[in-house]
């Protein structure tokens, strides 16, 4: 997953806004020369710019907008797959385990011949599935946990690089709004054009610092992935001692036979 992606369009926005400046906000390099009765004056090409380049860097910034969406939705239905592929091959896991626990203990009731090895295979069978059961339920615990988490930090992580994006947006937004309002009130353009620059420039050092302070999903995901490793450990962990003990018990009453084998390999 490539989380960076989440805060790409905030970079762009950035680099779309200076498209204003090289064209819109340099119609005024000729305001001190004389005028000529066949050209518009320097100002009056400078908010005519500022109003044609303010429309196409807008609709640069809603264009971005949208493919960034895009690539969210994308990564969201590659993180589904894996998710579905994940649960999809745990499960066959566990109808493989199924089965061969379900031969052993058939095998230990045809080997048992006494009423007290009749009933220490049914202790067995019942402690075994106890300790299975409660070795997915913890597994299965963790795994949540996992994904629960996952998807949180980056719907956290998506909220507040869209609300840096969207004040970004907005400040743009406000300086172009306020620059268009001194044309039509003639101010001089030099004037216009210093403070929509100052404007800008704030801004985008605002969006700078905002996406600082965006936390990285690095270390986040690593976090929940060694919580999941701890959980799946104790869980196996937990399962052995389990098992230990009743085939312990089992062996009692069949001092001659083997342990039974069984599967402590199931981690996901």
């Amino acid at each position: 997953m490539r989380s960076n992606k989440i805060v790409a369009f905030a970079g762009a926005v950035a680099l779309a806004a200076n498209l204003i400046a090289p064209a819109a906000l340099a119609a005024d390099v000729n305001a001190n020369a004389p005028s000529r009765p066949d050209r518009p004056a320097a100002g009056s090409q400078f908010c005519t710019l500022l109003t044609s380049h303010a429309g196409s860097v807008e609709a640069r910034m809603t264009d971005m907008h949208a493919k960034l969406d895009a690539r969210r939705a994308e990564r969201d239905a590659k993180l589904s797959e894996r998710e579905t592929e994940r649960a999809t091959k745990l499960a066959e896991l566990r109808a493989k385990e199924d089965a061969k626990r379900a031969e052993m203990i058939a095998k230990l009731q045809a080997k048992a011949t006494t009423d007290a090895q009749k009933q220490a295979v049914a202790a067995f069978q019942a402690a075994v599935q106890a300790a299975v059961d409660a070795r997915r339920a913890a597994i299965d615990a963790a795994n949540d946990a996992f994904q629960t988490g996952l998807h949180k930090a980056i719907a956290d992580r998506k909220a507040k690089a869209d609300a840096a994006v969207a004040a970004f947006k907005a400040s743009v937004k406000a300086a172009l709004d306020k620059a268009k309002a001194d044309c039509a009130a003639g101010v001089d353009p030099a004037t216009i054009r210093a403070n929509l620059r100052t404007s800008i420039e704030a801004a985008k050092t605002k969006l700078k610092t905002d996406r600082a302070a965006i936390d990285k999903l690095g270390a986040t995901v690593q976090g929940l992935i060694d919580a999941r490793r701890a959980a799946h450990d104790k869980a196996v962990a937990d399962f052995k001692t389990a098992m230990d003990k009743a085939k312990a018990d089992l062996k009692a009453a069949f001092p001659s036979e083997p342990k039974p084998a069984t599967n402590t390999n199931e981690q996901d």
